[in-house]
């Protein structure tokens, strides 16, 4: 039988993996990401993932990735499945903590415009090769064709069209 673990035990398991504190500390240690601009609150250490959101379980995984304080956090399509608020949110707590904590962030993702929002520097790959690296406030400057196309494939909003009264 595979045990189901609550939102506590699953920050706190890299802690009993890597670390000998006893358990009462870990604990304690983990209650810290219960807090502000987690938008967790400390009745969410003892829910289980499928009473969660996707959002509530994208800052579950994020804090048990810092929970051992690491230098640099790799992030693979971190924020793909969510819907563009929750994207927003997490991208912000994303980048309070990095400077909070000092962290480093690689970031692996085809959502230019989040990369364009958290990343201080972009390489951009294509087919397997790196095309291009640019500072992120340079980006519409990009020279390569693949860059360009990431760049145009962001759609905004504007607020030029007229409302539509039915």
């Amino acid at each position: 039988l595979t045990r189901v673990m609550s939102v506590e035990d699953i920050i706190c398991e890299p802690l009993y993996n890597f670390r000998s504190f006893e358990k009462r500390r870990n604990h304690g240690y983990c209650h810290q990401v219960f807090g502000d601009g987690w938008a967790l609150t400390a009745r969410f250490a003892k829910r289980y993932p499928h009473e969660m959101s996707g959002g509530q379980r994208q800052r579950v995984a994020i804090a048990r990735a810092l929970v051992l304080e690491p230098d640099i956090v790799v992030f693979d399509e971190a924020t793909s499945a969510l819907d563009v608020s929750v994207q927003d949110s997490i991208a912000k707590l994303l980048v309070k903590l990095q400077k909070e904590k000092n962290l480093t962030y690689l970031f692996v993702a085809h959502d230019i415009a989040l990369i364009r929002s958290i990343c201080h520097r972009v390489v951009v790959m294509y087919n397997g090769e790196v095309v291009e690296a640019i500072s992120a406030k340079h980006l519409t400057e990009a020279k390569h064709p693949y860059t360009r196309k990431l760049l145009a494939a962001v759609f905004e909003v504007t607020e030029h069209r007229k409302p539509v009264v039915l």
